[in-house]
């Protein structure tokens, strides 16, 4: 690390680690030999243990000797063998094979954390990679788990490699660690009986401790899970409300910079908060950004879905935006990658933690394109676990559109792929021949048909090598390329996706604005297949899809609507039909109001302002359904929000996605017309 700043990160890491000496000793042994006793020391903990920072101490020490480091972090770097190899040349700032860049006579070291995410190429390491490397290379491997059996079972490597299972403080490490950040004597021996030498649980009880009164710290430290107990005392006593908002974004976001923070508080001064997470113990600085450790994300998305779930609501779609902005702009990986920011909006959903169960896994795996290398492997899978007449279909569809086929790989290995066809440009003479394809675009033409120019596309295939549709990284691929594709596809009319067990996907997919279709259900080699379809025409846009397709955002509103202002839009809505209510409501004061109000009594100006944003959905076809929903919970609103749904006969489901929406059009109206009375 260079510069001023990195100095300053590197002495508090320095002043805030404590222990592992018997580690550091190991470490700085095998730097001192002429030949290294070990070429790989692999270091395995759970998470919060401290191995990132055991592995700041490692590269501080042999910076301080001469030898040179290279670092690679497991988490932002795709598990296959040409990503490895680019993160590390952009570590070294090469160009071209890393492996060239050491001095073939020195000493180097090389550092690789969050090791778990790379297992996929763990054999390729270890029998391609590693070995390449300079004789004096010492290789230095971090993660969650303990080193595969073939490490140990090698002949090569087994005398080479030194397991090192790190574990909680010492008593005596973890009081050096407490006395070293400040924590009254008084507090020691309670702190380290209470965390039990937890390295992450520590630094919490310090961050707690240095917001407010410590005598009252252990009052709810009696829970199970202690990492938990003192992430929400922590956020219980935050300074200030920017402060939580902040803490906030960064457990939302994938990843938090500046403009992250920007984007989401509305603020264009966000240089003092980003550097207070930055010294909150909890969060690590990555190539990307800032992110919270896993343990604590949990806690504070839970803690502010219940605290605050209207400003929960403001500073997700702000997230979302900012990451539909870099969306538009990224090409390539960076593309992937952004649309895993605009998806991770998504994580603390119930429904779809259901289906993505590796959240910690996304950009792992990212599609590419197959190659007519992949076809073997891509129809060996489908008969596997489809039979030999769907692998047939298969073949044929990758002999017609190979590049609808999307592959995703672990190491050299296709580990699953999405077939994403074109039915608009096919023959019809292929079409007929796929009893899937044939069904799809026989009800699209029957339910309305598309217009000239208009595209119809469905995803035939799309399958895990080993979990099939189970959840597994294909789902991981298949909703960054999902979102692509709607991108890509402004012309879209029908869109039809295919899976195996209907019940299984019918909540994912009806969440995401797709219909499920019977009559265009089919059989191949005697087993049923299940549609879902979605009429981009006239379908309405859930909010992620507005949000992407720029629908509800205010095109004159230059900056994003303030959260107090959404909050106060959404109170008027709750209290229209109670004047006394709404005469509290601070819209009343604002310009948009005063300039309307002329001789009428302001709550009745901001009735009429609502009734007009609500009609604004009446102006296109496609929106009458957020009218009605509107109306029917707010404008002539029902006892409660279920009798609304029973009668406009929606699931509960289908109701609030579209209550959602259409609220979020009313904010957006009205923000609008606020935003012109202020700029004029």
């Amino acid at each position: 690390m260079r510069g001023a700043v990195a100095g300053r990160i590197e002495a508090a890491r320095r002043a805030s680690f404590a222990g592992r000496v018997e580690e550091l000793e190991l470490f700085e042994a095998a730097l001192e030999g002429d030949e290294p006793p070990f070429t790989l020391l692999f270091v395995h903990g759970p998470g919060g243990v401290g191995k990132t920072a055991l592995l700041h101490r490692f590269r501080e020490i042999a910076e301080r000797t001469g030898i040179p480091v290279a670092r690679v972090d497991g988490r932002d770097v795709q598990a296959t063998p040409n990503c490895f190899v680019s993160s590390l040349a952009a570590a070294l700032e090469v160009d071209g094979d890393p492996v060239g860049a050491f001095d073939p006579d020195g000493r180097a070291v090389l550092l690789v954390d969050t090791y778990e995410s790379l297992t996929a190429i763990d054999e390729w390491l270890r029998d391609e990679f590693l070995p390449r490397l300079p004789e004096r290379t010492l290789v230095v491997l971090a993660g969650r788990r303990p080193p595969a059996p073939a490490w140990r079972t090698d002949p090569g490597w087994r005398d080479l490699l030194r397991v090192l299972a790190l574990s909680n403080l010492r008593d005596g490490e973890a009081i050096g660690y407490l006395r070293s950040r400040g924590a009254p004597a008084r507090l020691h021996r309670e702190l380290v009986d209470l965390t039990h030498g937890h390295p992450l649980a520590l630094a919490l009880a310090i961050d707690v401790l240095r917001q407010g009164d410590g005598g009252a710290l252990f009052e709810r430290m009696h829970a199970p899970d202690v990492v938990q107990a003192l992430m929400q005392r922590f956020v219980d006593e935050l300074p200030t409300g920017r402060h939580r908002h902040a803490l906030q974004v960064c457990a939302e976001a994938r990843t938090t910079t500046e403009a992250v923070l920007r984007a989401a508080l509305g603020e264009e001064d966000v240089h003092p908060p980003f550097e207070w997470l930055r010294e909150l113990s909890f969060v690590e600085c990555g190539p990307y950004g800032l992110f919270p450790h896993d343990l604590a994300r949990d806690v504070l998305v839970a803690d502010l879905t219940w605290r605050d779930p209207e400003i929960r609501t403001t500073l997700h779609r702000r997230i979302r935006m900012h990451a539909v902005s870099r969306l538009r702009a990224a090409r390539g990986r960076a593309e992937q990658l952004a649309a895993l920011d605009f998806l991770f909006t998504e994580y603390s959903d119930p429904l779809f933690r259901r289906y993505w169960t590796q959240w910690d896994t996304m950009g792992q795996a990212l599609g590419e394109p197959a190659q007519p290398s992949d076809r073997a492997e891509i129809v060996a899978i489908v008969r596997r676990h489809e039979g030999a007449a769907s692998a047939a279909l298969a073949a044929h569809w990758f002999d017609r559109q190979p590049g609808s086929f999307v592959v995703y790989r672990h190491g050299r290995r296709v580990m699953g792929f999405l077939a994403w066809l074109s039915l608009h440009d096919a023959r019809p003479a292929d079409v007929e021949s796929d009893p899937g394809t044939r069904s799809a675009w026989r009800y699209a033409m029957d339910a309305a048909a598309p217009k000239p120019g208009e595209e119809v596309t469905m995803v035939r295939f799309l399958m895990d090598r080993d979990q099939y549709q189970g959840a597994s990284q294909i789902f991981n691929v298949g909703s960054v390329h999902h979102v692509l594709h709607v991108l890509r596809h402004p012309r879209l009319s029908w869109d039809l996706l295919i899976v195996a067990d209907a019940d299984f996907w019918t909540p994912l997919w009806t969440h995401a604005g797709y219909d499920r279709a019977p009559d265009a259900d089919f059989e191949v080699g005697g087993r049923r297949f299940a549609a879902f379809a979605r009429d981009w025409r006239t379908a309405p846009l859930p909010a992620k899809w507005a949000d992407l397709l720029g629908e509800a955002v205010p095109a004159a509103a230059g900056a994003p609507v303030p959260p107090e202002y959404e909050r106060h839009v959404r109170q008027a809505l709750r209290d229209l039909r109670r004047p006394d209510l709404l005469a509290r409501n601070p819209l009343l004061s604002s310009r948009l109001v005063l300039a309307r109000g002329g001789e009428r009594p302001a709550p009745a100006v901001l009735v009429d302002l609502v009734n007009e944003a609500a009609e604004k959905l009446r102006q296109h076809p496609r929106d009458e359904k957020l009218h009605r929903v509107l109306d029917r919970t707010y404008l002539r609103p029902a006892r409660t929000q279920e009798l609304a749904a029973e009668l406009l006969g929606l699931p509960s489901s289908t109701y609030r996605r579209h209550l959602t929406l259409a609220v979020g059009r009313v904010v957006a109206w009205m923000w609008k017309q606020e935003s012109e009375q202020t700029g004029r």
